[in-house]
């Protein structure tokens, strides 16, 4: 009943000592006491039928408040504490999902996720590495970092249609993320982008292009709040004699991205991503228009022209 001995004995109308030896055995209850008893015990039981909880667990006024259960399995109990601590370990350890995940990064990509990617907010950013330095893991540590420090709720990713199973199984097994694959069946039939499932969406580039795929995000109310393009150069574009061309791709990109005003299949997204990060090991390919388009995706207005581009300063090393 939550009631002290004090308390239960104030119920009885008798001393704490008489409950006392009672429960020890020393005295047995007197038939007075034994109806007082009987009458609690249903006073109690129908106050356990009635009570109702209120949100977070608090017992209506005048009920009957829930007691303490030490029986349980130890090791649930164990896991439970142990699902808390992890829930808010991100609130002392800088690198949390380093730890938390099944991977060893390397030097060089502790350095771009926790010195260069994560401090920028928004994090706008172009992630240009060799091929196999580890591309997907340091975005997998980004986002795991994120997530748990509520910077995002929505992810996601664009890779090339070759790469979509390769991205699911990465981030299922090395880091305990959960993302559902939308094929362009499942988008033109449902609502891939809306409901408690699309939070994490992993899509191929060429699917996402598609109009009518494309008119399925722009139905979406809430916006996906980090954006990755993999393999980015293929998000081309080019000016020659002040003549721009832009690719479905691109066109696509700079919508997500909040680049400007955009007609035709493109058009109409409520939406910008706040965070958009680009990946690729061949990000300039020898030509200077594409690569300078690349960046503008970034920030258009920092990256306005080629000229802007080429005059900004050399990053301190």
């Amino acid at each position: 009943m939550g009631l002290t001995q004090e308390q239960f004995a104030q119920r009885l109308d008798v001393t704490p000592l008489t409950v006392l030896r009672w429960e020890s055995g020393q005295s047995s209850p007197r038939r007075l006491a034994l109806a007082r008893l009987r009458e609690v015990e249903a006073e109690a039981q129908n106050a356990a039928a009635t009570t109702t909880l209120q949100p977070h667990g608090v017992a209506a006024q005048g009920s009957v408040p829930p007691t303490l259960d030490f029986a349980g399995d130890p090791e649930a109990v164990s896991a439970v504490a142990e699902a808390y601590r992890l829930a808010y370990g991100h609130q002392f350890n800088p690198a949390f999902a380093s730890e938390v995940s099944r991977i060893d990064p390397l030097p060089h990509q502790r350095i771009a996720v926790y010195e260069h990617m994560l401090p920028q907010d928004p994090l706008r950013f172009l992630l240009a590495d060799d091929a196999g330095a580890g591309k997907t893991i340091m975005t997998g540590l980004t986002v795991r970092e994120m997530l748990s420090r509520g910077r995002v709720k929505r992810v996601l990713i664009v890779p090339p249609a070759g790469l979509v199973g390769n991205w699911e199984r990465e981030l299922r097994a090395l880091f305990r993320l959960s993302f559902r694959i939308v094929s362009g069946a499942d988008a033109r039939q449902g609502h891939a982008f809306r409901g408690p499932h699309s939070d994490r969406v992993i899509i191929s580039l060429d699917t996402l292009a598609h109009s009518d795929v494309f008119a399925r995000l722009r139905e979406t109310g809430a916006p996906y709040d980090l954006v990755v393009f993999d393999e980015a150069h293929k998000l081309s574009a080019s000016t020659e004699n002040h003549r721009t061309r832009k690719t479905r791709r691109y066109r696509l990109a700079e919508a997500i991205a909040g680049c400007g005003e955009h007609a035709g299949d493109y058009a109409g997204l409520p939406w910008s991503s706040r965070h958009l990060l680009l990946l690729t090991a061949t990000p300039h390919m020898g030509k200077d228009s594409p690569y300078h388009h690349l960046w503008r995706l970034l920030d258009p207005h920092a990256f306005a022209t080629a000229e802007a581009c080429r005059r900004l300063p050399e990053p301190a090393r």
